[in-house]
């Protein structure tokens, strides 16, 4: 995978792309004619905005895939933001918490990372509900992530 941040508008995540292979090396060509999007060859998907954060959660839990160098290419990301366009991203007006974005939810009652069983679409902004199942206590748990990969509203769920 290539993450390739933009530099040119006052969006985080919104126009940066995420180049993804299946298998290929994905290779830079040094082309200064070409867009920066054009220059990279071997890839067989381009993930734009917050999907990025739900490819590289998905490449870590289902591939073993260390997506360390993405989570701190996220973060430069955030403080060039801070930088460029300190009217719209002011640390006193704006935050995200990369770290927090990339954490796994754990049981609220033995306090172990829940095992994620099933993650369904449920409204047109990218939006999903979350179905997850903690090994230990045998709970099952349910909550909504938000596009950008926030999690809110976990509850106890019962199948039935």
């Amino acid at each position: 995978m290539v993450y390739i941040p933009s530099r040119f508008s006052n969006h985080y995540l919104k126009d940066d792309c995420l180049l993804v292979s299946y298998g290929d090396k994905i290779t830079e060509i040094t082309d200064p004619e070409k867009s920066v999007y054009e220059r990279y060859q071997g890839w067989h998907e381009r993930v734009w905005g917050s999907e990025i954060v739900t490819i590289l959660r998905g490449a870590r839990k289902y591939s073993a895939y260390d997506i360390t160098p993405f989570i701190e290419k996220l973060k430069w990301k955030k403080e060039f933001m801070h930088t460029e366009f300190p009217s719209e991203f002011a640390p006193g007006r704006w935050n995200v918490d990369v770290d927090k974005m990339f954490e796994k939810e754990t049981c609220p009652y033995c306090h172990v990372n829940l095992e994620e069983k099933s993650v369904v679409r449920c409204d047109d902004r990218g939006g999903c509900e979350v179905l997850a199942l903690c090994n230990e206590c045998l709970r099952t748990w349910k909550w909504y992530r938000d596009p950008a990969g926030w999690s809110r509203d976990m509850e106890q769920y019962f199948f039935g």
